[in-house]
C-alpha cells in the first residue's frame, strides 16, 4: 500500500484538475489497467478474425483465452499472495534486490504453467475433434506466460516499478493484436499463436526488467530456497487466501457452465454467453470504485496506520487508544464515501449498461442477468478491500474464513438458484453469497480493530496472530 501512497502523493503535489486527472488514470491504470489492455486486445483479434472466420469460431478462440485467464489466476492465487508476503517483508528489511528468489519462483511456476496447460488444451481442444497439436501448443504457452506474468508483476510492484509493469504490458497487449493480424491467414491457429507471442514478449521483457538490480536494493544478500519455502509453510494461509478467493470469484462460472452452459463446437469447453457477458460487463462498470479506493483509501490510510505504529511503540496506552479510534473513525468515513460512490455508479451502470445492451440487439435475458449482476459487482469490490484490510491488520484466520464461506454460499446459493428459483433468473445466488460474505467480513474487521492493540502485541511477539 505505502509505495502505492508515495507515488500518488508526488503527483499530488501540484494540485489542479490535470493532477487530479493523471491520478485518476494512475490508480486506473495501476488497478484495472493489464485487465482492460487484455480485454481490448481480445476484442480487437476477435473483430479480425470475425472477418475471415466464421462467428462460432470466434466463441472457440475468446472461450479458450477466458479459461486460459481463469485457469492461471486460480492457480497462481497461491503463489501471488505467499511470494508477495515474502518480498514486502524482505523489502521493509532492506533486501529488495530478491532477483534469484524470482528466478526460483518463475521456474517452478512456468514449468507448472506448461504442464497444466497442455494437459488442459489436450482435454479440452483433443485431436479428435480436429484441433491442431499447434493450437494446444499454444494454449499451454498462453497459460505458462500468464503464470509468469503474474509473479513478475508482484515482483515489480513490490519494488513501486508500477508505471513500467503497465506500460509494458499494454504494449505486449497491441503487439498480440498485430501479430494476430499478421498471421490471421492461418485460422484460428494464427490468431491464437499471435495472441499468445504478444504475452510471451510482455512476460519476457518485463522479466528482463526486473532482473535489472534496483539501485537502492543495498548489499546482495544470498538468496536460499529454504528461506521462501518456509514462508510457504508459515504463510500457508496466504496460499489458501488467494485459491479461495479466485475460486469463489469463478465458481458460479463453473457450475453453471456444466449445468446449463453450451458446449462449444469443436472442444469441450462449456460456456453460457449471457451469464458471462453479464458478468464482463458489470465488473466493467464498477471499475471506478477500485480506483477510489487506491487513491483515497490506501493513500490516506497508510499514513494513519503509520501514525498509530508509531505511537505504540513510543506513547502511553491512552494514547495509542486515541490514535486507534482515530484511524477507526477515518477509514469508517472513507469506507462510507466509497459505498456512496459505488451506490451512484451501481444505479447509472444499471440503467445506461441496460440501454446499451438492448440497443446492441442483446436478449432480454441477458439484460436481466446484468442487472443483477450489478448488484453482485457491487458487494464483490466491497469484500475485495474488506480482505485487503483484513490482511494489512494481520487478521489472517478471519480472512481464510470470509474466503471459505464466499466459496460455499457461491456454489451452494447458485445451485439453489438454478434447482429451486430458476423462473426469477440467474445471478440471483452469487448476489446474496457475495454480499453475506461481505457483510460477515466487514463486521469481522470491525470487530477485530476493536483489540488491534493487543493483536499487534502478539503478531510482534511471534504468537500466532491470525485470529
Amino acid at each position: 500500500m505505502g509505495g502505492i501512497g508515495l507515488e500518488f502523493k508526488r503527483l499530488q503535489e501540484k494540485p489542479s484538475y490535470l493532477t487530479a486527472a493523471r491520478v485518476f488514470g494512475y490508480s486506473l491504470a495501476m488497478s484495472v489497467g493489464p485487465w482492460l489492455a487484455t480485454i481490448f486486445a481480445v476484442g480487437f483479434v476477435s473483430l479480425i478474425g470475425i472477418r475471415l472466420n466464421r462467428y462460432p469460431d470466434m466463441t472457440f478462440f475468446t472461450t479458450t483465452v477466458m479459461y486460459a485467464f481463469a485457469g492461471s489466476l486460480v492457480a497462481t492465487g497461491p503463489f501471488f499472495m505467499i511470494f508477495s508476503r515474502y518480498l514486502a517483508d524482505l523489502s521493509f528489511k532492506g533486501r529488495a534486490d530478491q532477483r534469484k528468489a524470482l528466478i526460483f519462483v518463475e521456474a517452478f511456476a512456468i514449468g507448472l504453467g506448461l504442464a497444466g496447460g497442455f494437459i488442459a488444451a489436450t482435454y479440452f481442444t483433443p485431436a479428435s475433434l480436429g484441433n491442431s497439436l499447434v493450437y494446444r501448443l499454444a494454449i499451454a504457452v498462453l497459460t505458462a506466460s500468464l503464470i509468469g506474468l503474474w509473479c513478475v508483476l508482484a515482483y515489480l510492484d513490490a519494488q513501486k516499478r508500477f508505471a513500467s509493469s503497465f506500460y509494458v504490458f499494454v504494449m505486449g497487449c497491441f503487439v498480440s493484436v498485430a501479430l494476430a493480424y499478421g498471421l490471421r491467414g492461418y485460422g484460428l491457429d494464427g490468431l491464437l499463436v499471435g495472441y499468445t507471442a504478444g504475452l510471451f514478449a510482455a512476460f519476457v521483457v518485463l522479466f528482463g526488467l526486473a532482473l535489472k538490480r534496483p539501485a537502492d536494493a543495498g548489499a546482495e544478500v544470498p538468496f536460499h530456497a529454504a528461506d521462501l519455502l518456509a514462508y510457504v509453510r508459515g504463510f500457508a494461509v496466504l496460499g489458501w487466501i488467494g485459491f479461495l478467493y479466485n475460486l469463489g470469484t469463478w465458481i458460479d462460472k463453473f457450475y453453471l457452465w456444466i449445468a446449463v452452459g453450451d458446449t462449444v463446437a469443436g472442444t469441450r469447453f462449456r460456456i453460457f454467453q449471457p451469464y458471462d457477458i453479464a458478468t464482463f460487463l458489470s465488473y466493467l462498470i464498477m471499475m471506478p470504485a477500485i480506483s477510489y479506493f487506491l487513491v483515497m483509501v490506501e493513500t490516506e490510510f497508510y499514513g494513519d496506520y503509520r501514525s498509530y505504529i508509531d505511537h505504540l511503540e513510543t506513547s502511553p496506552l491512552k494514547v495509542v487508544e486515541e490514535r486507534r479510534d482515530a484511524l477507526w473513525k477515518n477509514l469508517k468515513r472513507r469506507m462510507n464515501n466509497l459505498f456512496e460512490l459505488e451506490i451512484v455508479i451501481a444505479v447509472l451502470g444499471f440503467f445506461i449498461g441496460s440501454f446499451v445492451l438492448r440497443r446492441l440487439g442483446l436478449n432480454e435475458s441477458t439484460v436481466r442477468i446484468f442487472q443483477v449482476l450489478i448488484a453482485a459487482a457491487f458487494f464483490q469490490v466491497l469484500f475485495w478491500i474488506h480482505l485487503i484490510l483484513l490482511l494489512y491488520f494481520e487478521f489472517r484466520t478471519r480472512a481464510l474464513l470470509a474466503t471459505m464461506l464466499f466459496v460455499g454460499l457461491n456454489l451452494g446459493l447458485t445451485i439453489a438458484n438454478d434447482v429451486l428459483f430458476r423462473n426469477w433468473g440467474y445471478g440471483w445466488g452469487y448476489v446474496v453469497a457475495i454480499g453475506i460474505s461481505s457483510i460477515v467480513s466487514w463486521t469481522t474487521l470491525r470487530q477485530g480493530l476493536r483489540g488491534l492493540s493487543r493483536h499487534i502485541f502478539f503478531v510482534n511477539s511471534a504468537v500466532p496472530a491470525g485470529r
